[in-house]
């Protein structure tokens, strides 16, 4: 999975690493971000609720995982999920195929977006991203 933040490349100050390091800053923030989303079981896009197990499903998954959220059986797939920076703009999600179908559903598994760039995020970004050109601009 692939996401870009756009515009925010194309500005350049004396160095180039603003971004780099931008790039960095916002991905660690938004591994954090969803971990709270998680926790809400909600789109990070739209902020819906995902959608219920099936009552078979959900009464095999809580005899064997006790107490977990929907999605979280092992916690392979949130644990092992990771934002990775690129330096053209972009964010690559690394995750399980597990993942993947959840994110965009299959013809047996409904979709429950679980990773992209929310909402209340955008305004984090700004900051970190501003910090960064103010910070370069002063030097």
């Amino acid at each position: 999975m692939k996401f870009k933040l756009t515009g925010l490349q194309r500005i350049h100050l004396n160095e180039d690493d603003w971004w780099k390091d931008s790039q960095k800053k916002i991905a660690k923030m938004l591994q954090q971000e969803h971990k709270e989303i998680w926790a809400r079981e909600e789109s990070p896009w739209t902020g819906e609720k995902w959608k219920e197990l099936t009552p078979l499903y959900k009464e095999k998954k809580e005899n064997k995982f006790p107490g977990q959220p929907i999605l979280r059986a092992t916690g392979t797939m949130q644990d092992k999920m990771k934002i990775v920076a690129n330096r053209d703009g972009t964010f690559n999600v690394q995750t399980t195929k597990y993942g993947a179908a959840h994110q965009f559903g299959t013809d047996k598994l409904p979709q429950r977006a679980w990773v992209g760039i929310p909402e209340v995020a955008m305004p984090k970004i700004g900051d970190i991203v501003l910090g960064k050109i103010f910070k370069r601009s002063k030097k």
